[in-house]
């Protein structure tokens, strides 16, 4: 184009905030600034969108200025922009606070504030603006009651789930495919499984989504048989696994110890090119440390790209549990060296190792060492100095230890 107005730039800027890469956007609108083209608001709603994509906070904050200084911020469009960054980026404060000035807010509004909260573990402050929500008479949509579902999954609460199941079906919504799906998983969460499989039977186009939904409950139940059956179901009907639905199979592989059908699924992994998804390597780890297949796990561990702690967790714990007990320690000694800090169940674990090998030079060194840890009163790690303590023969700070737990559990 010879000439570009401020229509050309949005038209490439949306497309971009679209589809990505949303890097390029911070490009475009560099450029424009130079050509003296001031950015309309619909140009301005697709930085942010790519902002909240990218999880970029410093970016969203310096256009959330723009914004401030060009008069924008009582647009209802940006506003509603403006809430979903802060929520994408992590810090739902930020977008409560552009939310709470809204002169006028609309169902995308709540939604997006609602939606911060909820997508970072704050479930109950995303029910009680739900509640406001309702209050203020604005009706959700598929995205808002999708958002509220899985708030009542993180808190377990089944008796809000069904409040808002309820809703649903009076709003008419109860056959759209993504509200199904999270009821299934809401109800297989909160251990409700006859009326998780009721809702999963009454859906006709079942996805990899639906067959997760119900496999990750039963996994995470601890019901490993009952995951892995309808994981042959799910592959029965001709649906592929994802990466998430093999982590799940591999956790109920490790749940019910079923080694062999634990090395299949990684052979299907490595078939499908997913062995290089985190959840699914970290998983990989787990199983076979769960299984006692110790050098099979030290080999999936090594073909990770990142090792985080919650490999280092899998690695450890396996070697603590199953022998050898000095790996563990080395292990220990390994992940300090690469900079990560331990958390209470990998203390545990090492503390165990000690105790079984004898090494309490080593068990009161870490003990030396907790008060630098925000968990060094953590039940687990106290009850792994006791039984250091206890099985090395230094029965009197075994004492110690017990005499100093606010609670002693069995």
């Amino acid at each position: 184009l010879l000439v570009r107005d401020v229509i050309s730039w949005t038209s490439l800027i949306s497309g971009y905030a679209e589809y990505g890469p949303w890097q390029e956007i911070s490009v475009c609108l560099d450029q424009m600034q130079v050509e003296g083209i001031s950015p309309s608001v619909v140009t301005v709603a697709c930085s942010l969108k790519a902002c909240g994509k990218l999880e970029d906070l410093g970016k969203g904050r310096q256009i959330h200025m723009d914004i401030t200084m060009k008069g924008f911020d009582e647009n209802l469009y940006i506003g509603n922009a403006l809430v979903a960054m802060y929520g994408k980026c992590g810090s739902p404060a930020e977008a409560l606070v552009v939310f709470t000035k809204l002169p006028n807010r609309d169902v995308v509004s709540w939604t997006a504030v609602i939606s911060g909260y909820a997508d970072h573990g704050f479930w109950q402050e995303s029910l009680e603006l739900y509640d406001g929500m309702q209050l203020e008479g604005v009706v959700g949509n598929s995205v808002t009651f999708t958002c509220i579902l899985k708030a009542c999954s993180g808190m377990g609460s089944i008796q809000k789930g069904q409040m808002v199941h309820k809703e649903i079906i009076l709003k008419g919504y109860e056959k759209d495919l993504s509200i199904s799906n999270t009821l299934v998983s809401m109800y297989a969460k909160c251990f409700a499984f006859p009326d998780a499989h009721k809702i999963f039977d009454l859906i006709l186009d079942r996805d990899v989504v639906s067959w997760t939904s119900l496999i990750a409950g039963y996994a995470e139940h601890g019901l490993g048989h009952e995951a892995l059956s309808c994981f042959e179901d799910m592959k029965f009907e001709g649906i592929k696994a994802d990466a998430f639905t093999f982590a799940c199979g591999l956790k109920a592989c490790a749940s019910v110890g079923d080694l062999e059908r634990g090395r299949h699924m990684h052979v299907n992994i490595l078939d499908e090119g997913l062995a290089t998804d985190v959840a699914v390597g970290n998983m990989l780890v787990d199983m076979y440390s769960k299984c006692g297949a110790l050098s099979e796990a030290r080999e999936a561990f090594d073909e990770l790209h990142h090792k985080s702690i919650v490999s280092w967790t899998s690695l450890i714990t396996g070697y603590a549990e199953n022998g050898p007990c000095l790996e563990a320690l080395r292990c220990f000694e390994q992940m300090q060296s690469d900079g990560l800090s331990p958390n209470a169940a990998i203390l545990s674990s090492v503390l165990r190792a000690c105790g079984s090998i004898g090494a309490i030079h080593k068990g009161r060194s870490i003990h030396t060492t907790l008060s630098q840890y925000e968990f060094g009163k953590d039940p687990l790690v106290s009850n792994g100095l006791i039984s250091m303590y206890a099985n090395c023969g230094s029965l009197v700070q075994a004492q110690e230890v017990f005499d100093q737990m606010e609670v002693q559990d069995v």
